[in-house]
């Protein structure tokens, strides 16, 4: 994939973030990590930013779905949610950024298989 056409170039909007966001694939500067998985950006595949904020968000983790159901609380749905820091429910490892919560328990699972090396979460949760 190459640039994106400006008919791509328009402005998004996330739960996660106040301001508007913008599809792109142009080499960020820095080392550039996003805010939902913490896993570095790459250039040349698609993800949203926030110039103004130094926000960013991988095209997956922008598409995560808001609900699942996970064995590590099989009585609630999980919502996603932005998480300064959390224990995950499911490997027991701190993480950081998007998890699933349940606000009712205060169950935390990590979003990525590669985040927790749990046999529980790779049938549930998405890979990069």
């Amino acid at each position: 994939m190459g640039k994106l056409s400006i008919e791509e170039m328009r402005d998004f909007s996330h739960f996660s973030h106040e301001h508007p966001l913008e599809l792109t694939n142009l080499w960020p500067q820095g080392h550039t990590v996003c805010s939902g998985c913490k896993m570095s950006i790459v250039a040349g595949k698609d993800y949203y930013t926030c110039k103004p904020c130094s926000y960013y968000l991988h095209s997956t983790c922008y598409n995560l779905p808001r609900l699942i159901q996970h064995p590590a609380d099989p009585n609630h749905d999980l919502n996603l949610v932005p998480s300064a820091s959390f224990d995950c429910k499911a490997c027991g490892l701190r993480g950081s950024g998007f998890s699933y919560n349940c606000s009712f328990c205060l169950v935390h699972c990590h979003t990525y298989v590669p985040q927790c090396h749990s046999q529980k979460h790779t049938v549930f949760i998405l890979t990069h």
